[in-house]
């Protein structure tokens, strides 16, 4: 696909400004307070902590999302044309490397502590990954407005069940009973699953592929709820960022574990609805 001037030019501002803001975090700004250093005693490198680094990407790629929104949609009413000729890929193609390199090197040589390689290469890659999420929906939006309202309606209702998945782990702190735990894992599946099955119905006259579902929840999720809690849930002064564990099980195994079952889900409530008719 053939790489536009404009999109050359959008992913130099994608650059330039993304690491600029990263600079500003890690060599300037205040670590204790963005990062909660010292907060219920966990210090740099305890395992909340790092979920903060790496959730910082899902929060920067929640702002160039809506950013790319709104460039897109002035594209779309000066020239139809122009707003078709802005591709996200040909922008995350072109913007990766540079990010990826430009990432790990401010983290790992700027301010204090500098981050080993295993910590400061993840946050470029959550970057890439929910800049992937955002821009691709996005194009989806202006190229297929029902179709992308419609996945994301379905996409909408398993969020519940991604994040209360953590659930699980809750007993053994003694936050809730196993009982607690089992009721909230099965009423949110089951509302997840019901969501599913009426959005597909309402939408039955779109074909939906179930990895379009499956985007739409992760957009919601790791996108859309971490950029809400930095903007309006944190304290005036104190714009923290969130910890990983408020919405993902602390385990990576069990989070391996959700993703697959949500995968299962939809794919299931597709295939459903796809033999019913």
């Amino acid at each position: 696909m053939k790489i536009s001037r404009l999109e050359i030019i959008s992913a130099i501002i994608l650059i330039v400004i993304t690491l600029g803001v990263f600079v500003h975090i890690f060599a300037f700004a205040n670590r204790e307070v963005i990062f909660l250093y010292n907060h219920l005693g966990f210090m740099p490198f305890d395992r909340i902590t790092v979920g903060r680094y790496w959730m910082l990407g899902f929060i920067v790629s929640g702002f160039w999302a809506m950013f790319y929104f709104v460039l897109k949609l002035t594209l779309f009413l000066i020239n139809n044309s122009r707003a078709e000729n802005l591709h996200y890929w040909n922008i995350i193609k072109i913007a990766s490397i540079p990010l990826i390199f430009g990432i790990a090197i401010i983290t790992m040589t700027l301010g204090e502590p500098i981050l080993p390689f295993s910590i400061a290469i993840s946050i470029p890659a959550v970057l890439i990954i929910g800049l992937l999420i955002g821009f691709s929906t996005i194009d989806d939006l202006f190229k297929k407005f029902k179709y992308t309202i419609s996945y994301l309606f379905t996409g909408l209702g398993l969020v519940p069940f991604l994040t209360l998945f953590r659930a699980i782990e809750l007993p053994a702190k003694g936050i809730i009973s196993i009982e607690t735990a089992i009721w909230v894992l099965i009423i949110s599946f089951f509302a997840g699953v019901l969501w599913l099955l009426v959005f597909l119905r309402i939408f039955r006259g779109i074909r939906i592929y179930f990895l379009e579902t499956v985007k739409g929840t992760l957009l919601f999720l790791y996108l859309g709820l971490p950029l809400i809690h930095f903007i309006w849930a944190t304290p005036k002064g104190v714009p923290y960022i969130t910890a990983a564990d408020n919405f993902m099980a602390e385990n990576y195994a069990l989070r391996v574990v959700a993703w697959i079952l949500l995968v299962l889900i939809v794919y299931g409530g597709h295939m459903l609805m796809k033999h019913r008719h």
